[in-house]
């Protein structure tokens, strides 16, 4: 579909007779109709394959997703949606593999034979058979009215500038979890130092119903938060940055790197292979501990997207899909292991001679696995021989072991996800929605940052039109997809833009150099408040000067100094 049939408005679920509804959606329906067949008639690049498709089936076409969206929007309150009915009932895990004859197993032998993968009610089985054509608008708002329904109700202070008494502050040390330090101390000391494990004590006595408040304070810019940060050794109040970096650091960084809940997947160490930057969860040491873990990165990663924030983990498809109730198949294992897909794909080309040769250790060595497992008449587990005979089920239980291996640690995090998220309503969204939902989008939209970009032309010489400010959108512009994520989080302590206008909290702002600046501001740095998604800009006097600047400032700035100095409990730890 072309970008304007993506935007296309969706059915509201406010109270209206069918007649108001009809008319609203002729109304919508002729407006976006004719921007369509603008755009087509201009050759516009997003139409693709519209483009050749008759001027009328198009706007039959939109009339009848709209219609569509219509009528799922009205059925939305009303489906099953309980997670046995989406995601399986397999005790083992949430992970369900697709056969190659279209039937849906989970890790336990069971299957169904839908396509789809969808057991349940008819209703709820055709809505998720249907998720495709239900537009992102239509979810995002059921999804938001059942987050907020779902939202644990904070008592208002009698202050509105007073902090409510429902809402703890949590006092972290972003001193002793500095990465290079983690580093070098052993595993246990090295999740006890981290943001993530002084976040984990700091909330160890918290309820389900804790991880659901939402509290915006009026000094906050409109940032809602279920608690108060307080960084230990740092001169800085939280108005909605440290709380934003509390996620950043916790729920991404240090998972993925020092704590190693997260590890880059097979592919990245492969040359010519696909998807070498995704990340997988680590199957290798699984224990209680670590599965609980797990489900306290859910939780945080819940939390942040209830407040509307950005965590961005790189997870391929092998995750998304059976977090939205899909089967994942042989594709899904290619897109994160090549080699292990190109070691299936010779032993199926194998003539059955070559299979009799086939030397078991080498096989133990390449797939982990040497010969076939099945139930003998005993009721025990035996293992067969390797033979031209079981050879597809050899590959089809190598296939499933790999495919399943995250099956706990995924259960986990879907478990600790759904306590701060209504995680049974996942499965309207496709994997590629759900990551954008959760994730946000990586590429930072240079556009969509100027749209809502305001300049403080209080100050004389801060204006659109303005040389320094020509010269910070063309150094931005110059910048590559990660020196723009480590700007974004310089200026307002997320590395990710939300994903639309609508979305933004507050505004970006550029504001006039610190007093100290204004003299000689090639020789200073730009400032920011991460609270307040502000940049302090000198009058620089290029753009390659303006470039260097921000590129030496968005590198090196690690604390938060500007609100106050305070260092006293630098060597403390946060939590208890």
């Amino acid at each position: 579909r072309c970008a304007q049939l993506r935007a296309a408005p969706s059915a509201s679920t406010t109270h209206c007779t069918p007649k108001d509804h009809t008319q609203d959606h002729i109304r919508t329906s002729s407006t976006t109709a004719s921007d369509i067949i603008d755009a087509l008639d201009a050759g516009h690049s997003e139409c693709g394959r519209l483009m050749a498709k008759p001027h009328d089936l198009v706007v039959v076409r939109l009339a009848l997703l709209l219609a569509f969206n219509l009528r799922v929007g009205q059925l939305l309150p009303y489906i099953d949606l309980e997670p046995a009915q989406c995601f399986g009932t397999s005790p083992t895990g949430i992970i369900r593999v697709a056969e190659r004859d279209g039937r849906i197993t989970s890790s336990v032998g069971g299957s169904s034979g839908m396509a789809g993968g969808v057991a349940g009610p008819v209703l709820t089985s055709w809505i998720m058979s249907l998720k495709w054509l239900v537009f992102k608008r239509t979810k995002i708002g059921f999804w938001r009215e059942v987050v907020k329904a779902t939202e644990t109700y904070v008592s208002p202070p009698l202050d509105e500038y007073e902090r409510p008494g429902d809402v703890p502050i949590i006092k972290v040390n972003r001193i002793v979890a500095n990465p290079s330090t983690l580093k070098t101390q052993l595993s246990a000391d090295r999740m006890k130092n981290s943001l993530f494990g002084q976040m984990k004590r700091n909330t160890s006595s918290w309820g389900d119903s804790a991880w659901r408040r939402s509290y915006v304070d009026i000094q906050d810019a409109g940032q809602e938060r279920a608690f108060v940060v307080k960084f230990i050794g740092e001169g800085v109040d939280d108005h909605g940055g440290p709380y934003r970096a509390v996620f950043e650091t916790a729920a991404y960084e240090e998972p993925s790197t020092v704590l190693g809940l997260l590890k880059p997947c097979p592919n990245s160490t492969q040359a010519n292979s696909v998807n070498r930057d995704k990340v997988v969860f680590d199957t290798d040491n699984l224990s209680v501990a670590r599965l609980r873990d797990v489900s306290f990165l859910g939780k945080l990663v819940g939390l942040a997207c209830r407040h509307s924030l950005m965590v961005p983990l790189n997870l391929p498809s092998l995750v998304w899909k059976p977090l939205v109730g899909l089967p994942v198949d042989r594709k899904d294992l290619r897109a994160v292991d090549m080699g292990i897909d190109d070691m299936l794909r010779s032993v199926e080309r194998l003539t059955p001679d070559q299979v009799a040769e086939l030397d078991p250790t080498d096989l133990q060595n390449a797939l982990h696995q040497s010969c076939v497992m099945k139930v003998g008449t005993d009721g025990l587990m035996h293992e067969e021989p390797l033979s031209p005979a079981n050879r597809a089920e050899f590959i089809r239980q190598v296939e499933h072991r790999h495919l399943e291996a995250m099956n706990p640690v995924l259960t986990a995090f879907l478990t600790g996800l759904g306590t701060a998220v209504p995680a049974p309503f996942l499965p309207l969204f496709t994997p590629e929605e759900l990551e954008v939902l959760l994730c946000g989008k990586p590429e930072i939209d240079i556009e969509l940052l100027k749209k809502v970009t305001e300049y403080d032309t209080a100050t004389e010489g801060v204006n659109e039109d303005a040389p320094h400010i020509k010269y910070f959108w063309a150094a931005l512009e110059q910048m590559d997809q990660a020196q723009r994520a480590n700007f974004i989080n310089f200026v307002s302590a997320r590395s990710r833009l939300p994903n639309s206008v609508d979305e933004f909290p507050m505004n970006f702002k550029i504001q006039g150099p610190k007093p100290g600046a204004k003299n000689e501001p090639d020789k200073h740095l730009p400032s920011s408040q991460t609270c307040f998604f502000t940049l302090s800009l000198p009058f620089y006097s290029s753009q390659q000067v303006c470039y260097q600047r921000l590129l030496y400032a968005i590198e090196n700035a690690t604390t938060m100094d500007d609100d106050f100095t305070n260092r006293e409990e630098w060597g403390s730890g946060g939590g208890s």
